[in-house]
This record gives structure tokens, sequence and C-alpha cells, in this order.
């Protein structure tokens, strides 16, 4: 047994090794790969530019996310003093009590209005009988 009867030649009998520079495969060759390649290029080029813009879109969305947090913390810091100054305001059962007060009052001073021309004139009358 000859030691080297395990080898497999690299390159099959009847086999050019110029058709092999490419892995055996169809690598595209005769000039394909050079187009592969200024296409992938391409679209290497494309990437970079689409990569670009979506940078430049998070950039101003961060900024406008900003400005965002910016007017939401101000709307909220209103609704907290709105709700303080709600808080100190008159209920509608204090007000009902008061204008039920400031009604008997009212009818008071007319009532008294009233009376005092005619309380005034019983009493002109009283003092000039002799």
């Amino acid at each position: 047994m000859n030691p080297f009867d395990n080898i497999a030649p690299l390159f099959p009998e009847g086999d050019d090794r110029n058709n092999h520079k490419n892995g055996g495969s169809d690598g595209g060759g005769n000039g394909m790969l050079e187009v592969r390649v200024a296409k992938l290029e391409a679209d290497v080029e494309n990437i970079k530019i689409n990569l670009a813009e979506t940078r430049a879109d998070v950039r101003e969305l961060t900024k406008i996310t900003s400005s965002i947090k910016t007017d939401v913390s101000t709307i909220l810091q209103k609704l907290v003093d709105i709700d303080e100054k709600l808080s100190h305001k008159a209920s509608k059962d204090f007000v009902e009590v008061k204008t039920g007060n400031l009604k008997a009052w009212m009818l008071g001073i007319l009532l008294l209005s009233v009376a005092m021309p005619v309380i005034t004139l019983l009493v002109n009358l009283y003092m000039k009988k002799p």
C-alpha cells in the first residue's frame, strides 16, 4: 500500500487551473465579478446615505421630543396651579347660605325703606297736635 493512496488530487484530471480561480463555483466570472462589486458598492453608498438621513431625522425627533417634554411639564404645572386655586374657591353650599342671608338683609332694608317715610309722616302728624 502506497502512503499517498488516500490523497485526492487538487484538480481532477482534465480540469484546467484557470477554471478554478473562483473556487470552482460559478462566481460570475468573465468580468461579471466587477459588475457585481460595483453594484454592491453602489448599494453600500445608498445605505450610507439612508443611514445619514435617518440619523438626522432621529436628531430632529429628539429635539422635538425635548420641546414636547417642556410643554407637557408646563401644562402639568398650570393644571396643578388651577387645582390649587379651585381648592380655595367657595363651595356651592357656602354660596347658597350666604346668598340666603343676603336676601334676608335686602328684604329687611326694603321693608325699612318703605316704612321710614310712613313712620316719619306719622311722627310729624302726632307732633303737630296741640
